[in-house]
Formats: C-alpha cells, sequence, structure tokens
C-alpha cells in the first residue's frame, strides 16, 4: 500500500510556487515507473496538474562510511548535513556543499556546482569530482556511466544512495571563497540560477543584454541584482513563472541565436 501525504509547494519549494498536490512517499528501492522525485524542492517548479510525485522517507536520510574508504550516503539527506560531516572528518570536495542547498539525489542528479573565477581562469568545483557512483533500484551505477557533465547527469532510475570518494584534505579557504560569492547573489523566493551558462557565456549576461533584468511579468521578475535569478515577488504562479522564463529564451535567441537551458527542474 502506497504510502501518501500532502504537500503545500507554495512553502515547500524555494521559489514558493505551487499548490496542494498528494506526494508519495518512498520507504524502500523500488523502480522509477515515471515517478518524479521532488527532491528537497530547491530549484523545482512544480505546476498544479503534475502527478505522480514521490520524495524519498527517513531510510535514505544516513551517511556510512564503507570498508573501501568510501562513504554512502543516502540521497534525501540535506546537503549541508554532508557538508559537516566532511569538515568534522577533513574530507575533500565537500567544500561547496556549504552553500549549494537541497538533497544529495538532487545535487547528483544535476550534477550540481559551484565555480570560481581566478585570474581570467574558471574553475568549477562539481559533484562529478567527488562522485563514485549511485546506488538505484537496480543496483551500483558507476560515475563513468552517468554521463556526468555541466549541470547534467543521465539516469534513467531513482538514486537512492550516492557514494562519494573520502580523499582527505578539506579546504576552509574555498568556503571562504563560495561564501563570497553567495553574498552577491539575490534575496528572495528564487530557484537560485534559472538557466544553465551557454559555453563561454553567462545566461545572466544575456538576459540583461536584452532588456530583461528586473523585469517583471506577474508577480515575477528577473532579478535587479543578478539576472540569472527568478524572483517570486509574492504570490506568484506556476504561469506567470514559466511565461516569464520562455519569454527570455525568445529573446535570447532572437538576439544571440542561442538557446537557454532551464537549470530549474519544471515538474508538469
Amino acid at each position: 500500500m502506497k504510502n501518501i501525504i500532502n504537500i503545500d509547494f507554495k512553502s515547500y519549494t524555494s521559489i514558493k510556487i505551487g499548490n496542494i498536490l498528494p506526494v508519495e512517499v518512498l520507504h524502500t528501492p523500488i523502480s522509477q515507473e515515471d515517478r518524479y522525485i521532488i527532491g528537497h524542492g530547491f530549484n523545482t517548479l512544480v505546476s498544479p496538474q503534475a502527478k505522480h510525485l514521490a520524495i524519498l522517507g527517513h531510510a535514505f536520510n544516513n551517511i556510512e562510511p564503507l570498508p573501501n574508504g568510501m562513504i554512502k550516503v543516502g540521497a534525501a539527506l540535506n546537503s549541508y548535513a554532508l557538508f559537516k560531516y566532511a569538515k568534522k572528518n577533513n574530507l575533500k570536495g565537500f567544500e561547496m556543499l556549504s552553500h549549494l542547498p537541497g538533497s544529495v539525489g538532487g545535487l547528483v542528479a544535476m550534477n550540481a556546482g559551484m565555480s570560481l573565477h581566478k585570474q581570467g581562469v574558471i574553475m568549477r568545483y562539481e559533484i562529478s569530482d567527488i562522485l563514485e557512483g549511485v546506488i538505484s533500484s537496480s543496483g551500483f551505477i558507476h560515475s563513468s556511466l552517468l554521463q556526468l557533465d555541466y549541470r547534467t547527469c543521465h539516469i534513467d532510475d531513482i538514486i537512492y544512495y550516492a557514494i562519494f570518494k573520502a580523499n582527505k584534505g578539506f579546504r576552509a579557504e574555498l568556503v571562504h571563497a563560495f561564501q563570497k560569492i553567495r553574498r552577491k547573489q539575490p534575496n528572495g523566493a528564487s530557484f537560485g540560477s534559472a538557466f544553465k551558462n551557454p559555453p563561454k557565456d553567462f545566461a545572466g549576461r544575456l538576459i540583461e543584454s536584452v532588456g530583461l533584468k528586473g523585469k517583471s511579468m506577474g508577480n515575477v521578475c528577473f532579478s535587479e541584482q543578478h539576472a540569472n535569478f527568478l524572483i517570486n515577488k509574492g504570490n506568484a504562479h506556476f504561469h506567470e513563472a514559466i511565461n516569464l522564463l520562455e519569454e527570455a529564451k525568445r529573446r535570447v535567441f532572437d538576439s544571440f541565436g542561442i538557446m537557454l537551458e532551464e537549470e530549474v527542474v519544471i515538474i508538469q
């Protein structure tokens, strides 16, 4: 028998947009069967008509050291809990999680990360740097088979656990550098970055270039502080957010021939 709860996505998601919808809680690994795992609701926009939604239960909210020197992490675990564990145990590569909210499974599913600019060079720090593999209902899948790339991971099943490398050498200086980046980003209800950065360019720059920085559409707008942040000004609706995202894609393509790709996960 399915364990169903009702979730108010207006409160649950970081963008604070949505309706009350039924969600299945998974307590044991099962195949995906068209379920949409919503994680902790960061970087997620859920349609009022969305169906087959699911979250992982508390059984997937743990960290287990493995005999091979790696760690097995439940996909429902909060990213900051993993960061604290890594800091306490002097583990390298987890520093970015100090400022990347969400569930571990969600961060793996999008190969989340942060970038630093040093003397004109972009240094990318991503989940793929430390990921050994994942465990789905079909078993262990090595990271080399996941086609991990910039904000991309190819997997057709639910991630229940992530297996991470446990290399020593926690870097406190990176935490401070990531903190400086976050201080420059807008406050308010948002997804974080709305679009992925195109190769050798920035989505925020392109959106600003077509006159959409600070642009409102109903109760949503692109931030005056950072054009790639879509902000809920209060009581925003799903279609307002969709329409503004589509307007940005249209204008940028018409002006630059670049089709922006959403970083936000849209569940319809």
